[in-house]
């Protein structure tokens, strides 16, 4: 990171640090739900106006929630849901939210495909970097490709713990890691390679917003001609969010 941006070693451990020890950045495990043969669910809940917040926290402890939203109008509520299988049957939330007396009405958008995300950001598009500076920060353990026939990967208990805790601390050192698992050492650094190399598991980095100034967001609800998909997702892909910062 020093080499490619120009600074010495101190200077980016300095400042890693910093916005460490204040909360505004850590660094993630997460899983690719498609290489788990997970489905993705967009589920939008709109509730009385008193109850909007209470609701939208007690989702947000669920396991398969990935994030919840509330809409400036107060009563609509948005998650993101992820279910092992094709269908909401498993889902804790889809099972309870109905019967909920402040819910009005829940709708569900099965997720087909992504133009831009997952492992892609809104920050990607800031163009702060070059070409070949992001080449060169480049994974060192490159994905396998996966195609539409692909299996999705099995895991076994001692997997899901280990991702599980990488979720919360894609830091943590393998020694920790193993002393959780169980495993050895040795064991937690391959499978973590072997995860990476699979597709399973892809490294992120959370910053609060504070560090990059995002101002004003919207989530917008479009409905497109079944013909022209393709074309308006991928013309929504490319979209500068923002102007990009002088160079």
């Amino acid at each position: 990171m020093a080499e490619v941006l120009g600074v010495s070693d101190q200077t980016v451990a300095r400042r890693l640090s910093r916005l460490r020890s204040a909360g505004k950045l850590r660094v993630l495990g997460l899983t690719h739900p498609v290489r788990l043969g997970d489905s993705r669910w967009v589920v939008r809940v709109r509730c009385t106006p008193d109850a909007a917040a209470s609701i939208g926290v007690a989702r947000a402890r669920h396991t398969d929630t990935s994030w919840v939203t509330l809409g400036s109008g107060g009563t609509e509520i948005a998650c993101s849901v992820r279910t092992r299988g094709p269908g909401l049957e498993e889902s804790p939330l889809l099972r309870k939210l109905p019967r909920t007396p402040q819910v009005v009405d829940v709708s569900a958008h099965c997720l087909l495909h992504v133009f831009f995300g997952q492992d892609l950001g809104p920050i990607n598009k800031r163009g702060p970097l070059s070409a070949a500076q992001v080449a060169a920060l480049g994974p060192v353990v490159v994905p396998e490709q996966a195609t539409d026939t692909t299996p999705p990967v099995t895991l076994g208990d001692s997997d899901r713990h280990l991702l599980d805790l990488l979720a919360r601390d894609g830091r943590a050192a393998p020694g920790e890691l193993a002393a959780a698992t169980g495993l050895s050492a040795s064991t937690v650094r391959r499978r973590i390679t072997e995860l990476r190399k699979t597709g399973v598991l892809y490294f992120d980095v959370e910053y609060h917003r504070d560090v990059v100034q995002q101002g004003f967001r919207a989530a917008l609800w479009l409905e497109v001609d079944p013909s022209h998909l393709a074309e308006a997702g991928a013309a929504l892909a490319t979209h500068q969010r923002w102007p990009s910062p002088p160079r």
